[in-house]
């Protein structure tokens, strides 16, 4: 009896351990990191091209090799480092001023969506280990990627985006109709969102058992990230669209694959987190990868695969 417990422990394990090695870490999904930073990012000073930065930057943490959680019981550093894994407020002080100091008003606008990238992980990963991270948690249906995980979590991550969009803001000078302080234009943020009801869509739409028992997007999954992707497009041409200034493409139309919100831009990061490569050439690249029909995130996930 103790031989056949002992194995059934050790069955259990390595179940736990090839989980870890197959989902990622970093909590939350692209439809947190990237649609949604992209339409909150819109609904504050940022019109769509600074909109596009900013959520490129948060979710290109999760498709490069340099940055991404590292999918290994023994390597750390990444999660730590770029996913609020340990909750390092050294590390949460290091990206936010790393972003404030940049002088490049583009690449700012990247390191602020790595630095958000951080935040929202920060929400998340309260009570995930540094090691194993969230596996035990994905395999039993409470996936903490999900947007249905909790939602006075969920609204306590847009809320800290939101808030710190907004001292960006106030750091570049844009608070609107000359308010001085971000708390205030924070709760004029949050009640656009609050009246149009955005959240409570898609914690309702979304669902933490939508991956299959080896962290792969189920079908369900699938149909959560483009109805939740629909969704924040629909607030999008609700309550930014009338706003010249926000320069939403004229052909820009929910729901439409090629007209909705883009393909995040095709960023390679080192190990610091500093672009390898100009913004235009990424840019460039990114617009090249879409003409051919190519997905241009797919050209840069390399994720680790060793423990």
């Amino acid at each position: 009896m103790r031989l056949a417990r002992t194995r059934a422990c050790r069955i259990l394990l390595i179940t736990v351990a090839l989980v870890a090695l197959r989902a990622e870490s970093g909590a939350f999904e692209i439809d947190s990191h990237y649609y949604l930073t992209f339409g909150v990012a819109l609904g504050t000073c940022f019109d769509w091209d600074e909109a596009h930065l900013i959520a490129s930057g948060d979710l290109m943490q999760d498709q490069n090799r340099t940055t991404v959680a590292e999918m290994s019981l023994f390597r750390r550093r990444n999660k730590r480092m770029w996913h609020a894994f340990g909750h390092s407020e050294e590390d949460l002080n290091r990206l936010w001023f790393r972003a404030v100091r940049e002088k490049d008003p583009k690449i700012r606008l990247v390191k602020l969506g790595q630095f958000l990238h951080f935040l929202q992980d920060w929400v998340a990963h309260a009570s995930y280990s540094l090691g194993l991270g969230h596996a035990m948690a994905t395999i039993t249906g409470r996936d903490p990627d999900s947007i249905a995980k909790a939602r006075v979590r969920s609204f306590r991550m847009v809320i800290a985006t939101l808030d710190h969009l907004g001292k960006m803001c106030a750091v570049m000078g844009r608070l609107p109709d000359g308010i001085q302080d971000p708390d205030i234009a924070l709760l004029r943020m949050v009640e656009g969102i609050r009246a149009d009801q955005l959240l409570l869509d898609l914690y309702e739409e979304s669902s933490t058992r939508w991956r299959i028992p080896w962290g792969n997007l189920s079908r369900r999954g699938r149909v959560i990230l483009a109805e939740n992707r629909l969704r924040i497009e629909q607030f999008i041409d609700r309550n930014v669209r009338p706003q010249p200034e926000k320069k939403v493409p004229a052909d820009f139309r929910p729901g439409d694959e090629e007209h909705g919100i883009p393909p995040a831009l095709r960023l390679r990061f080192d190990r610091e987190g500093e672009l390898t490569e100009s913004l235009d050439k990424a840019i460039a690249t990114t617009e090249e990868l879409e003409a051919k029909d190519l997905d241009p995130a797919d050209d840069v996930v390399a994720l680790e695969r060793t423990v």
